[in-house]
């Protein structure tokens, strides 16, 4: 039992340290002609799995998982992953994943964004809507992608508009990722389109 005990704390790592190279491997399959569906539900499958063996040691896994919120962008997926699926109704949980979210950038805002489509986020929907109106708008285009992948985004919203012409490549690719999901054209393609009769 000594030994079991002793064990737990290497095993969750593990688990972490997994789910952290399978996310990199999900975003690369998200995008590859390589992949088949097939080969897409078993990459999802495996990271179910990891994280059932983390639920295994939920509240040493959760103390592991907030030490690795911050840092390395994968292992913030995988500590992001976690802590939202085991702390839904932890209102200082979730908030904790929220805050780094906000003020980060880059590979590890992507990294949080993938971790709360996957996620369940009922709980965080209207602190994600108020995040719309984030001074970042890295931050405002990735709470938008996950509003739209729980079909909780008002497609007429304002700053939609907006991350299309921004000068962040980056955000307009969020916007287009949006667009797909809201399954809508830009504003902007919207009109040329009524005004060019040829275009339809």
């Amino acid at each position: 039992m000594v030994m079991r005990v002793r064990a737990i704390p290497d095993l969750l790592v593990e688990h972490l340290t997994s789910l952290a190279v399978l996310w990199k491997a999900w975003r690369v399959a998200l995008t590859s002609p390589d992949y088949t569906l097939n080969d897409f539900r078993r990459l999802e499958e495996r990271l179910e799995a990891h994280l059932d063996g983390l639920r295994e040691g939920r509240d040493k896994a959760i103390s592991l998982a907030r030490k690795r919120l911050v840092g390395d962008p994968a292992e913030s997926f995988a500590a992001a992953s976690f802590l939202l699926i085991n702390s839904e109704n932890d209102s200082e949980t979730t908030g904790e994943v929220i805050n780094v979210f906000q003020r980060t950038e880059g590979a590890q805002l992507a990294a949080l964004r993938d971790a709360m489509m996957r996620a369940p986020t009922h709980s965080l929907l209207p602190q994600l809507r108020e995040l719309l109106a984030a001074d970042k708008p890295a931050v405002a285009v990735g709470a938008a992608e996950i509003l739209a992948i729980r079909n909780s985004l008002d497609p007429t919203a304002r700053r939609l508009q907006e991350f299309f012409v921004n000068e962040d490549p980056s955000v307009r690719a969020g916007a287009w990722r949006v667009a797909a999901l809201l399954d809508s054209a830009p504003p902007g393609n919207r009109v040329a389109s009524r005004e060019n009769p040829a275009s339809e």
